[in-house]
């Protein structure tokens, strides 16, 4: 559906000078003199603050490296902890995951690792599982390649 344009009906002679007769007489807004506009500084010239903070736009400044946006299954228990502290769930996944990261931890290396600790540990407290029953899985993603 098209827009209709508005459109002006030209003003007579009379209601022109009307207009300007009370534009005159509007104290607040007086009409500039010749000196004063060639007196005129750029708005970013007076105020520079201002003008740097308008050019910046609004909002929080770009991150170096922001955080990205991915899709992780996590486990009822694991939500259910977070989840439970209220509000900043996913902030304190992050955060926990980012202490796991920086000490090193959470590689696949370090998993196998833990498992074989843990198997050792069955196998000297005399389990009798067999051996291949407490061996750990290694679980692949859908995604790996």
């Amino acid at each position: 559906m098209t827009k209709r344009q508005k459109t002006t009906l030209p003003i007579s002679d009379a209601e022109e000078a009307r207009v300007q007769q009370q534009i005159a007489s509007d104290p607040d807004a007086p009409e500039l003199t010749d000196q004063q506009i060639a007196g005129a500084r750029p708005f970013a010239e007076v105020f520079p603050q201002l003008a740097e903070t308008m050019r910046r736009g609004r909002g929080r400044p770009k991150l170096d490296r922001p955080k990205e946006k991915i899709t992780l299954r996590l486990s009822a228990d694991v939500l259910d902890h977070f989840r439970g502290a209220g509000d900043g769930w996913q902030s304190r996944i992050d955060e926990a995951l980012r202490l796991i990261a920086r000490s090193g931890g959470g590689t696949q290396h370090e998993n196998r690792s833990v498992g074989a600790a843990k198997t050792a540990s069955i196998r000297r407290e005399g389990d009798d599982r067999s051996a291949a029953a407490a061996k750990p899985v290694a679980h692949k993603s859908r995604n790996a390649r």
